[in-house]
C-alpha cells in the first residue's frame, strides 16, 4: 500500500483559549512572533532539514497577516520544495476551522496514497535525524487490518532542554505523536489530545536507544517545566548532532 508521510505544525496561529497569549507578551504580537522566529531557526528548522532521508513533506500553518518575522521565516523555508507554507483564510480560527484545513491540504498533497502518515511538531521544538525514517518504518510494519481508521505510533524516548542540559524523558503520548490513517479518513494527530491518544485508536509504542524528540523549555511555552522523573543526559557529546543543531543553549 502507498503511503504519503508529512510534518505538520502550526507556527503562528493564535488558540483563542490557549495558555499563550501573544498580545500579553512583551512587544505584543510581533515581539512574540521575533521569539517563536529565533527558536525556530535555532531548533526546529535544522533538525527537520537533518532528517537522513527524504520523501516527506512538512507543512506549516500561518495566520494571513504577515509582520517582519513571519516573512523572514517565509524566506528561509522557500529554497527548500518539502516545506510549505499553508495560510488560514482567518486570523482567529476556531479549532474546527485549522482541523478541517489540516484534512483539505494534506490530502491534497497525498494523491494516489492508500495511507496517509502525519507527524505533529510544535515548531520550537527538534527531531531527532532518524525520526522520520523511524516513523516511516513503523507504519510500514503495522498490519493493515489494525488501521480502523487509524493507528497511532508514539516515540516514547524523549528528551528536555533546559538552560543548556539535556534530561532524559519518557512519554507514553509525547508532543510527536504520529498517526497512519487511511486516506479517506485523514485527520492528523493535530486533531487529538496526544496525552490521551488511545481514546481514538490503538497507539503503537516505537522503542529507540536514543531520544527520538527534544522539547525546549523556555518562559514562553505551554510547558516549561522538567517532566516528572526527568534524569539529565551526561557523558553524551553527540547530543545536539543527534538533533541537527550546532550546540545547546
Amino acid at each position: 500500500m502507498r503511503l504519503a508521510q508529512f510534518v505538520v505544525s502550526r507556527f503562528n496561529l493564535v488558540q483563542p483559549l490557549g495558555a499563550v497569549r501573544p498580545y500579553e507578551r512583551p512587544g505584543g504580537y510581533d515581539g512574540w512572533c521575533a521569539r517563536r522566529r529565533d527558536l525556530f531557526f535555532r531548533y526546529t528548522l535544522p533538525s527537520v532539514l537533518a532528517q537522513d532521508t527524504d520523501g516527506f513533506s512538512w507543512l506549516i500553518w500561518f495566520r494571513p497577516e504577515i509582520n517582519e518575522p513571519i516573512q523572514e521565516v517565509l524566506d528561509a523555508i522557500e529554497p527548500h520544495p518539502h516545506v510549505e507554507a499553508v495560510f488560514l483564510d482567518t486570523a482567529l480560527q476556531p479549532p474546527e476551522h485549522f482541523e478541517a484545513s489540516l484534512r483539505v491540504e494534506t490530502v491534497a498533497r497525498a494523491e494516489g496514497a492508500d495511507l496517509v502518515c502525519t507527524t505533529r511538531l510544535d515548531t520550537d521544538d527538534c527531531l531527532h535525524t532518524g525520526f522520520v525514517r523511524s516513523i516511516r518504518s513503523a507504519a510500514h510494519r503495522l498490519p493493515p487490518a489494525s488501521i480502523r481508521p487509524r493507528h497511532f505510533l508514539n516515540p516514547p524516548y524523549g528528551a528536555q532542554l533546559l538552560d543548556g542540559r539535556y534530561y532524559a524523558m519518557v512519554r507514553p503520548g509525547s508532543n510527536v505523536m504520529s498517526v497512519v490513517e487511511r486516506s479517506d479518513a485523514v485527520r492528523t494527530p493535530m486533531a487529538f489530545p496526544h496525552w490521551n491518544a488511545d481514546e481514538h485508536g490503538p497507539v503503537t509504542q516505537i522503542r529507540s536507544d536514543e531520544p527520538l524528540w527534544l522539547m525546549v523549555l523556555h518562559d514562553e511555552n505551554a510547558a516549561n517545566e522538567l517532566a516528572d522523573g526527568a534524569l539529565e543526559l551526561v557523558g553524551t557529546p553527540r547530543l545536539p548532532e543527534m538533533f541537527g543543531i550546532a550546540s545547546a543553549g
